[in-house]
């Protein structure tokens, strides 16, 4: 994967730098040094990049003559929404719960809805990662 490859990606499925960061579970600083063409991550980081990705959907080409770029898989090949990620937030007893798939998940008793979804976003990256982990078990 290439610099522009990876803005190319992001954009793509429309993510920020800060997203692809958390959900690959790397720096910040290490994106967007890539991407700016200031550093290659070590090999463990960009292949954690790749792997978060290509689980969203991108597909990589190789330089063939014609330059290298991404594409969108299929619509038909790309996962059901039924994995994504449902909060249920009861604001009478500050309950929240996270459903992802087939599995629901107690994320604790919050006294404002802004703290369940603080909660629950790290959820999802634990979630994302753990796809991400799934698609490449090498990690």
């Amino acid at each position: 994967m290439t610099p522009a490859q990876c803005r190319e990606a992001r954009a793509l499925i429309n993510w920020s730098q800060v997203r692809l960061a958390e959900t690959s579970r790397v720096g910040e600083s290490t994106v967007r040094n890539f991407e700016a063409g200031r550093s290659v991550p070590v090999e463990n980081n960009l292949v954690a990049i790749t792997n978060v990705l290509e689980s969203a959907g991108v597909i990589f080409i190789d330089e063939n003559g014609e330059g290298a770029g991404v594409r969108l898989r299929k619509q038909a090949t790309q996962e059901e929404p039924a994995d994504d990620l449902l909060i249920e937030y009861d604001q009478g007893t500050g309950e929240c719960f996270a459903t992802c798939g087939e599995t629901r998940k107690f994320l604790g008793v919050f006294e404002t809805r802004e703290l369940a979804e603080t909660a629950a976003a790290e959820y999802q990256r634990e979630v994302d990662w753990h796809k991400a982990k799934m698609a490449a078990p090498h990690l």
